[in-house]
Parts: C-alpha cells; structure tokens; sequence
C-alpha cells in the first residue's frame, strides 16, 4: 500500500502543468478519466481538480475512499461513507481537502494537503492558478498553493492500509453509484440523510434521522422513509438534521418531521399540496441532493 510521501511525490511532479499548454484537447487528467467514465470528461475542458486528486491516488495504486469523483461534493460524500473524513483542522500530508469559496454549503475545489502551516496548509492543486488573481477553482493549472480558510471537509486516503476510524453505523454505501452520485431510488435511507446532511454542512453525518415520532410511521406520513435509518420512538425529542431542514423549509424548527415539514417539503420541492413523505416527495429530494444542491 502506498504512503502519503509517494503520492505528494507524484502530484509535485505535475507543478506548473496548464490546459492552457497541452497540447491535445481537454486535459492530461480528464482524458485518462474518460477513459473509465466516458469522453465528455476527455476533450471538453471540464473542472479537473478532483480528476487531477483522483489520478494522483491512481498512480499509486490507490484510489480515493469510495472511489474516483469528478465532482467534489461527491468526493466528500463518498469519503464520509467509507469513514475517511478528519475535522478541518486535523488535516495531514496526502489528505484531500475541499474548499467552499462561496460559503454556500457546497464544495468548489479540491487538492492534496502537502503540510501544514502557519494558520493553514499549503497544498498541491489541480485546475488553480498561480496566485490569487485568477480563478482558484478552475484556473487551468496545477499549482503549490498556501491556504488558511474556506476549507469545509477533508478526506484521508486509505495509505499504508489505515483503517477507518469514523465509519456510519448504519449502511449508507448502497444508495451511491459508482461514481458517488446519490441514486433516485424513492426511499429515504441512510444514504439520502448522508446526502443531506452534507449539503446542509451539517457537522454530525451519520446517515441517521433521529428521535422522530413513531406514530408517523403508522399514519403515513412517513411512508417512504426506512425504519433502519429513522429512529422512530414513542417521545420523540426530534433531530438536529430535520431541524436544520424545517429551517430551510421556514417551519416550526422542532426537528420532528410531520404533517406540515411534509407539506412544506413538498411545497419546497413544487410538488403538488399533501401532507406525506411520500416516494414522489423522497424522488424529488434525491434529484436536487444529488446535484449538490438543496435549492431549485
């Protein structure tokens, strides 16, 4: 199994490589990725930075926990799934950090730490620029760069064979495609709270929605949502994720989802007025989480 040092060894060696130079179409990076996941990777000149991490690993006979991404919240998804994900501020050499430049809960970029440093880590990234003029997400390059900020997740590679430390309890990997993209299924499991809970930039991303009444099982109103990853109870004290959603819904923030989160989820989604979660409500959901989003 390959050491974080052989990675770093080998993303250093691509320093100073631009789109803007090659002299094929696309990019060095996007083409080898097409190769697995179709040509519109290959010669369009599509974002590269988590191709550039993916590759890397690639060339260590490794890959990234879950599986290559080509879009980052992907990549952070899968590494939660996998157990894999560290707190922003314990990152190591050959860690995968992400960046959210807009602070709107989705990442935007993605590169390797190399070390840390004062207030930060310098890094080695795919599709940056040089400096801080220029686009840091899809500046063409690759680049060592010293960051301080903006970072929202980091991902630690499986090197020297480390086992996980933070794996879910509960199954979340079966809901993912194979690139890491949330599949449309109609349930609302463990892997759909994953969902959520990233792109909600929740801190606590077990797959679990807690402390819910179990009446709303028996009434229906949680008619497509998994017993195995929805804590029903007879006193139910609610959930930190469903109250971050009802406050993106702007209903009552009790964290125990009911009739009306139901209906504003609905209303939320442009669905027509009810008042279940219901497979067409959960397909709806699924969509907009596996765009990284939760706004239409």
């Amino acid at each position: 199994m390959a050491r974080a040092s052989d990675a770093l060894r080998v993303a250093a060696g691509e320093i100073g490589y631009t789109r803007w130079a090659d002299p094929e179409a696309g990019t060095k990076y996007g083409r080898w990725y097409a190769s697995l996941f179709g040509a519109y990777f290959g010669t369009t000149g599509v974002p590269y930075c988590a191709m550039f991490v993916s590759w890397v690993l690639e060339q260590v006979e490794m890959t990234p926990p879950g599986g290559h991404f080509a879009y980052c919240p992907y990549g952070i998804q899968a590494g939660q799934r996998a157990g894999r994900s560290v707190a922003t501020g314990n990152g190591q050499p050959g860690d995968m950090i992400f960046f959210d430049w807009n602070a709107d809960g989705v990442a935007d970029h993605v590169g390797l730490i190399e070390k840390r440093i004062r207030g930060g880590y310098q890094t080695i990234e795919g599709n940056t620029s040089k400096g801080s003029v220029g686009s840091q997400s899809n500046g063409g390059g690759v680049y060592r760069r010293a960051r301080g900020s903006s970072v929202c997740a980091i991902v630690r590679p499986a090197y020297d064979g480390t086992a996980a430390t933070n794996a879910p309890k509960v199954d979340t990997q079966s809901g993912f495609d194979r690139r890491g993209a949330l599949i449309v299924d109609r349930i609302w499991g463990a892997s759909t709270t994953l969902a959520l809970q990233t792109v909600l930039g929740l801190s606590a991303r077990d797959g679990i929605i807690s402390s819910q009444d179990q009446a709303r099982k028996t009434d229906g109103t949680l008619i497509s949502c998994k017993r195995d990853s929805w804590e029903l109870v007879r006193s139910p004290k609610g959930s930190v994720t469903m109250a971050a959603l009802q406050g993106v819904l702007r209903v009552d923030a009790d964290g125990i989802a009911g009739p009306a989160t139901a209906r504003a989820l609905r209303a939320y989604l442009r669905l027509p007025a009810g008042t279940r979660i219901d497979g067409d409500t959960t397909a709806a959901l699924q969509t907009r989480l596996r765009a990284g989003r939760l706004g239409g």
